[in-house]
């Protein structure tokens, strides 16, 4: 398949920043504290939020890519909104625009 020079790159797949990782952990923290849980572990994030152990995972470890919109529904699981310096875009995620 070969690239149409017209097309736009849109980047897919990002990370948390230092800032919006404290934001997500600070929330989390907040809410374990009100539950009266020592601490939140993945099964419980992944009722809680809706996403996978393995994405909640990549998620906090900012090791692998996730949506955009995963974050997005993570951050709102805890009454957060996302906002752009929350997060980065991985450099090697590009893909076409359809």
């Amino acid at each position: 398949m070969r690239s149409q020079p017209n097309k736009i790159t849109r980047q897919r797949g990002v990370g948390l920043t230092p800032t919006g990782f404290k934001k997500l952990n600070q929330a989390k923290l907040e809410q374990e504290s009100t539950q009266g849980l020592r601490r939140y572990t993945l099964e419980h994030l992944s009722e809680h939020t809706g996403l996978t152990p393995n994405t909640l995972s990549k998620i906090f470890s900012s090791s692998s890519p996730v949506d955009r919109r995963t974050l997005l529904y993570c951050f709102s699981a805890f009454n957060l909104s996302l906002d752009q310096e929350d997060y980065f875009y991985f450099q090697s995620q590009k893909e076409p625009s359809l």
